[in-house]
């Protein structure tokens, strides 16, 4: 875990006790400490501090450390970890991954290829607010969040919906969206994301009950 720069009784953190237990330069630990302090101070954000760690000791070449933070926040899922190791461990899609609300499949007749289920029925109030709401933005950021995860395939794989419990009619308050609008939601983001990341096709979408 990522600690900030101060503990909460206010003493500095000995930056170089950090250096000596990661293995890493002090400069290097001062460095990360710094920025996850920072962005969790200006940027309001359900996710935890360690994911902005891994992501900052990545992004300054720390990728050792920012493996072993991964599989210690995310044992025992290999394909998960993977796929947020080649896309430089961003901290929305390591959340989403984290909690379940993203999880990966491979399924017995085709047990090469990875499906991703987004499993709406994981999103908790208490942890993303007004994003657990079926509503077209929460389709929106959590698409973005996981574009990409087809990027080094090209646009090759599945991503499946599940647990979408939006009424067949849209109701008064709040703005939901009905499954048939989700798909369709689900199907332009993914054909706008071929287009802007330049994929030589656009991931199958599939639904689940």
């Amino acid at each position: 875990m990522i600690v900030s720069d101060q503990h909460s009784d206010g003493s500095a953190v000995q930056v170089a006790d950090l250096s000596v237990l990661l293995g890493l330069p002090p400069a290097t630990v001062a460095a990360v400490v710094n920025a996850v302090s920072a962005f969790a101070a200006v940027v309001p954000t359900p996710i935890p501090t360690a994911w902005l760690g891994v992501r900052a000791f990545w992004s300054v070449g720390a990728g050792a450390t920012a493996d072993d933070m991964a599989r210690a926040l995310l044992p025992e899922a290999a394909d998960a970890l993977a796929a947020l190791q080649r896309a430089g461990y961003p901290p929305a899609l390591a959340w989403l991954l984290h909690l379940g609300v993203l999880r990966p499949q491979r399924w017995q007749h085709a047990p090469a290829a990875v499906t991703w289920i987004l499993d709406f029925g994981k999103l908790r109030r208490d942890e993303f607010g007004e994003l657990a709401l079926p509503s077209h933005k929460t389709l929106q950021l959590v698409l973005e969040a996981t574009a990409t995860l087809w990027d080094a395939h090209s646009g090759h794989g599945a991503l499946a919906l599940k647990g979408w419990t939006a009424p067949r009619r849209r109701a008064a308050t709040p703005p939901t969206l009905t499954r048939d609008e989700a798909e369709a939601c689900c199907r332009a983001a993914l054909a706008r994301h071929q287009k802007q990341r330049n994929w030589r096709t656009t991931p199958r979408l599939l639904l689940l009950n």
